[in-house]
C-alpha cells in the first residue's frame, strides 16, 4: 500500500475525501483513489469513532484496477489507530492478487478548505443517482425473468465478474460486487476501468459533439491538425471521421489485432510523454489502403484523435484548450450528473497532460448506468435537446437505415464512430444494436428495446447473447418503439 495524505470531511455518517481522483505524489506502480465511506461508533469504543473507506489501486499508465477497503479508529484529540487495508477483487485480466496489511497513521483534526463545497457536491451526487435496485428485484418487477442469467453463462464466470447491471425504465438493477472474501460493502463506490470504452465515450461521442457544434469538423484533415502526423505524407487525406471509424488506411496487417498485439503497440502504450506517444502513433504504420475503406483496430488512432480534438478546439476558441474538460466534461459528464471519479482521465506525465482517449477513464456503476440510458433510451438528449450530430449518432447507435458502419474482420460485427454494432438474430427484420467493449471482459450493450446491460469482468470472455435474450423477453426487440423515463439532468 503506497503512503498517502488526504483531507476528509464528515456529513452525516459519511466520510468524504476532498479529492476523488488519483492522489498526487509518487506511489510506485500505482495511482491511488480514495472514495467516500462511513463513520460510526460501537459500544466499548471509549470515545473513538470507526471509519471505513473504499479505495482503488490503479496501475500507472494503465487501467488495471484493484479495489479494496481501509479502516481505522480515531478520536477528536488526534489519537488514531493503525490503518488496516485489504484488497480482494480487481478488474484486471493479467494481474489478480489479494493484498492486505497495516500502516502507521497520523491524524490531524482541523478545518478543511472548501468543506462546504465538498459536502454540497457529495450530497448533490447522492441525490442525483439513478434509482437502484438489487438485480434479483428484476424477477419481482418482471415475473418470469431469471436474473442469474445476466452473470452466469457459458462465457461468463461469476468468479471473474466485478459487477454487472441492467438498466430499464429508468432503474439501474445492480448485481455482482462479490470479492474472493465476501461481498464488497460499498458497491456504489467501486471504481471501474474503461479500457476501450474510452474509444466510444471519448473519441466517438467527442466527434459527434464536435460535428454538432461545428459542422464539417469530422472531415478535417489529421495532417492539418496534428503536426507530428504531417511529416510522412500518410495523413493528409485521413479525417477525424476516419480516426473514429479506425479506417485510416495506415497499418501493417489487416488481420484482427495483429498490429495491436505487436511490439510497436507495447512501446506506444508504455510511453508516458506526449512527444513519444504521438510520434509512435503517427510515424509507424505505412499506407496500405484508401482512407475509409478498410477497418483495422488501432488504439494509437484514438490517441491521435485526442490531440486533434485539442488542436481543433484551440483553433475555434483562439486559446489553449483541453477537449475532455471543455467538451466532454462540460457538455455531457456534468449535465448527466456523473460522479467526480469520472472526471480524471489518464494523461501523459508531462506538462501537456494529454488525455489518452484509448483507455484510462474511470467510472462508478451509476455513471455507466446514466451514460448507457442517456445514449439508448434518452437518444443522446440533455434537457430534452439533442447534443450530437444526428447522422453520426444514429449510425453509431445502429438506428440509421442508410449507414450501419463499416464491416470489421470479426464476422457479423460492424464499427461506427467508436461503437460496435451487432445483429440480434431475434426478429424477422434485421435488428441491430450498438455496444461498447473494453479489454479483459468489459461490455456495455444498448439494446433495441431501450434497455441496457453492462458487465465488468476480467477472464477475457464476452457474452451478450444471454443478456440480450433476457431483455428481449422483457420487451421485444422486434418493435423498437419505446418510451423510458430518464433521471433528471443537473
Amino acid at each position: 500500500m503506497p503512503p498517502f495524505d488526504i483531507h476528509l470531511v464528515q456529513t452525516g455518517d459519511y466520510l468524504v475525501p476532498t479529492l476523488r481522483g488519483p492522489l498526487p505524489g509518487e506511489r510506485g506502480a500505482w495511482n491511488l483513489f480514495v472514495l467516500p465511506g462511513k463513520i460510526w461508533q460501537e459500544a466499548g469504543d471509549r470515545g473513538y469513532s470507526r471509519a471505513s473507506l473504499p479505495f482503488s489501486l490503479q496501475e500507472k499508465n494503465s487501467n488495471c484496477t484493484h479495489n479494496g477497503m481501509m479502516s481505522f479508529l480515531f478520536r477528536g484529540d488526534g489519537a488514531v489507530s493503525y490503518l488496516a487495508y485489504q484488497v480482494s477483487s480487481e478488474t484486471c485480466y493479467y494481474y489478480q492478487a489479494d493484498m492486505w496489511g497495516l500502516m502507521k497513521l497520523d491524524y490531524f483534526p482541523g478545518p478543511v478548505a472548501d468543506e462546504e463545497a465538498v459536502v454540497a457536491g457529495f450530497e448533490r451526487e447522492i441525490s442525483s443517482r439513478m434509482p437502484t435496485r438489487p438485480i434479483r428485484q428484476l424477477e419481482v418487477d418482471y415475473p418470469g425473468i431469471e436474473s442469474v442469467q445476466f452473470s452466469s453463462t457459458r462465457a461468463l464466470d461469476p468468479e471473474h465478474v466485478t459487477l454487472y447491471g441492467f438498466v430499464i425504465d429508468g432503474v439501474n438493477y445492480l448485481g455482482g460486487c462479490q470479492t474472493r472474501h465476501g461481498p464488497y460493502p460499498f458497491c456504489d463506490m467501486l471504481v471501474l476501468p474503461s479500457y476501450s470504452l474510452a474509444k466510444s465515450l471519448f473519441v466517438g461521442l467527442g466527434l459527434m459533439r464536435l460535428e454538432r457544434k461545428w459542422p464539417g469538423a469530422a472531415r478535417e484533415s489529421i495532417a492539418g491538425l496534428v503536426e507530428s502526423c504531417a511529416r510522412n505524407g500518410n495523413w493528409e487525406d485521413v479525417t477525424l471521421a476516419d480516426l473514429a471509424d479506425m479506417t485510416t488506411g495506415n497499418f501493417q496487417s489487416a488481420d484482427y489485432e495483429v498490429d495491436e498485439s505487436s511490439s510497436h503497440f507495447s512501446d506506444f502504450n508504455a510511453a508516458t510523454l506526449h512527444r513519444d506517444k504521438i510520434e509512435l502513433a503517427c510515424d509507424h504504420f505505412p499506407r496500405r489502403a484508401a482512407p475509409g475503406s478498410r477497418w483495422v483496430y488501432h488504439s494509437s488512432d484514438s490517441y491521435i484523435a485526442s490531440s486533434a480534438f485539442d488542436n481543433y478546439l484551440a483553433r475555434q476558441s483562439g486559446e489553449q484548450s483541453d477537449f475532455f474538460a471543455d467538451i466532454l466534461l462540460a457538455d455531457i459528464w456534468r449535465p448527466l450528473g456523473l460522479s467526480p471519479t469520472s472526471e480524471f482521465p489518464l494523461r501523459t506525465q508531462d506538462s501537456l497532460a494529454k488525455a489518452y482517449a484509448y483507455n484510462g477513464l474511470s467510472f462508478l456503476a451509476d455513471d455507466i448506468a446514466k451514460l448507457s440510458n442517456f445514449l439508448n433510451a434518452g437518444r443522446g438528449r440533455v434537457n430534452s435537446q439533442s447534443i450530437f450530430d444526428e447522422a453520426l449518432f444514429e449510425a453509431a447507435m445502429q438506428r440509421s437505415n442508410e449507414i450501419r458502419g463499416i464491416d470489421t474482420s470479426l464476422a457479423t460485427y460492424r464499427y461506427s464512430t467508436g461503437f460496435w454494432g451487432l445483429t440480434t438474430g431475434m426478429c424477422e427484420k434485421e435488428m441491430r444494436y450498438a455496444f461498447m467493449s473494453g479489454y479483459g471482459g468489459i461490455n456495455v450493450a444498448l439494446f433495441p428495446n431501450g434497455s441496457s446491460y453492462y458487465v465488468f469482468s476480467d477472464n477475457k470472455q464476452f457474452d451478450l447473447q444471454a443478456p440480450a435474450m433476457i431483455s428481449h423477453r422483457i420487451r421485444s426487440f422486434c418493435d423498437p418503439h419505446f418510451t423510458s423515463p430518464l433521471p433528471a439532468s443537473n
